[in-house]
């Protein structure tokens, strides 16, 4: 029987990690010259009325949102928020990493235009919650708000555990789970990743939930 000694491990995950590195930074390239040749325009248009609470999820055009997208493979978006209505304008609360001209990523509130810009955007899709939960959706509108007056950081580290930083799912579903909704239903997901400790939510798993509903998608 052959002996495996735990250098022979080590370089095995060793060679895995660097192949999984190599593969993501090719198709980083691929993603980038590809993006350049693509038609920069979607066909957004908000002829409806959004309500607090609404999810709005987007496909990115961003190297980060194409990491994404290769992660998590069951889904067709890189990025959500949540919708806060402010003197009937519909804006999203959303956290994302390297836009901020300080070098300090806040968490954000912009209009819901800008999110789905054709240079942010080359998809998206809004969720409802099903009408018996409309209540708590406006509380969660309200616990989203909250982060952004408390100038809460991006979270680059994607620690569910952490208080005082969110990543962009971890927002959404903190802001549900405060007022007794996980949607997630229980379902984290692992990668094997050295930046990344222990469980994270990937887009996937909330969009993949008994509360939600589509309403609108380009």
């Amino acid at each position: 029987m052959p002996n495996i000694t735990s250098g022979s491990i080590n370089r095995k995950k060793l060679l895995l990690l660097l192949g999984l590195i190599v593969s993501i930074l090719l198709s980083v390239v691929f993603y980038t010259l590809h993006s350049r040749t693509k038609q920069n325009t979607n066909t957004f248009s908000c002829d409806f009325v959004l309500k607090d609470g609404d999810l709005v999820f987007r496909k990115g055009r961003s190297i980060e949102s194409y990491v994404v997208l290769i992660t998590d493979r069951t889904s067709s978006y890189s990025h959500v928020g949540v919708i806060y209505v402010l003197n009937k304008t519909p804006y999203v609360i959303h956290t994302v990493p390297d836009e901020s001209e300080t070098g300090i990523d806040y968490v954000k509130m912009e209009k819901l235009s800008v999110f789905f810009s054709s240079e942010k955007a080359s998809r998206g899709s809004i969720f409802r919650l099903k009408e018996q939960y409309a209540n708590s959706a406006k509380l969660a509108a309200l616990s989203a708000k909250s982060y952004f007056d408390d100038e809460i950081v991006f979270d680059d580290a994607f620690d569910l555990k952490s208080e005082n930083k969110l990543y962009c799912t971890e927002l959404v579903w903190k802001a549900y789970q405060k007022v007794g909704i996980d949607l997630t239903q229980g379902k984290y997901d692992k990668l094997f990743l050295p930046f990344v400790k222990g469980f994270i939510i990937l887009p996937s798993s909330l969009l993949n939930n008994f509360y939600l509903e589509e309403i609108y998608y380009f």
